[in-house]
């Protein structure tokens, strides 16, 4: 009957007994917005956010809520960015299946999440007990959320753990990390500090790798990449995971993908053209040490099909 204000979060959480069913909700939520006199929750970040949570046991408990399609309250929601899986059970993504959402899981203590061979799961994630990532498999955060590990994350060898578009990963205190895997962490400049997807207030452990890769070169470029190396490795010290940078042979303009494009930003710089982005490292693309012609003519003939191997070793510009 009063106001109220903020920007902080309700949960909607059904307590109801068995055997009386689950309310609608999508309604709930409505009935939530009107009580706050929101029209919209996404649109102004100030606003407070509503999500509605799920008790998961089981794979086939989250299933009916991945990636719907809904309207609420005359807004269209997408990827589930207002659900909450709260796992209580031991909770397995199947071998090489695909999940993007922006939904929150919650590993509760005592529970287990675990990413099979071949499955991608991306998502905003807080671990109160143990999540592993089996080789083959990849964890991701969702886009401008985090994954914070309060207790124990394994990494298995030919895993992968990646940060994505301004997306932390944070090991929290007294937490542990076994990294056998890789861990392909993002980072950015804004003009005034760079800043590395990675926080490590626990433990890390295990003899994977940390790479490092731009996430937005073009927008907010990095301004000095050995600092956040340095940090990166401050970040793993007393362990043997190793720090380098993440990059694909050929890769020329950093897009992670190896095309045309490669060619023409590859052969604007050789030319001496100015103001051209290029992912250093790639550019020596037949291995020789040496950034010329040369160079151009092989990726083309890659490009082209042609059978030749782009060389792996990274080329780094002497100052």
């Amino acid at each position: 009957n009063g106001t109220v204000t903020g920007h902080g979060m309700v949960t909607l959480d059904y307590m109801g007994p068995e055997d009386i069913p689950m309310p609608d909700m999508d309604v709930m939520i409505e009935r939530m917005m009107a009580e706050l006199g929101q029209k919209t929750r996404f649109d102004n970040w100030d606003d407070i956010s509503i999500y509605k949570q799920y008790e998961v046991t089981c794979y086939e408990d989250m299933t009916p809520y991945i990636n719907e399609d809904r309207t609420v309250a005359g807004e269209h929601v997408d990827g589930n960015m207002d659900t909450i899986f709260y796992v209580i059970g031991e909770l397995e993504i199947p071998e090489n299946d695909y999940i993007e959402t922006m939904a929150v899981i919650i590993v509760a203590e005592d529970a287990s999440l675990t990413v099979n061979a071949g499955a991608y799961l991306e998502c905003a994630m807080t671990n109160n007990s143990k999540v592993e990532v089996m080789p083959g498999a990849s964890l991701a955060t969702s886009m401008g959320d985090a994954i914070i590990n309060r207790d124990t994350l394994y990494v298995h060898e030919g895993a992968e753990l990646i940060s994505q578009m301004g997306s932390f990963i944070i090991n929290d205190d007294n937490a542990e990390i076994t990294l056998d895997g890789t861990f392909i962490c993002g980072c950015i400049g804004d003009g005034v500090r760079d800043i590395l997807w990675f926080h490590n207030f626990g433990t890390v452990k295990g003899d994977g790798s940390v790479l490092l890769y731009e996430a937005a070169h073009n927008d907010l470029p990095v301004s000095d990449m050995d600092a956040l190396m340095s940090y990166a490795e401050e970040q793993v010290s007393g362990s043997s995971v190793s720090v380098g940078l993440y990059w694909v042979p050929g890769d020329i303009n950093g897009d992670f993908e190896v095309d045309n494009k490669d060619i023409v930003t590859l052969f604007r710089y050789v030319s001496g053209g100015k103001d051209i982005y290029v992912n250093v490292t790639a550019l020596d693309t037949n291995g020789d040490g040496l950034v010329d012609n040369k160079d151009i003519v092989t990726l083309f003939r890659f490009v082209s099909g042609g059978g030749v191997t782009l060389s792996d070793k990274p080329y780094t510009i002497v100052k």
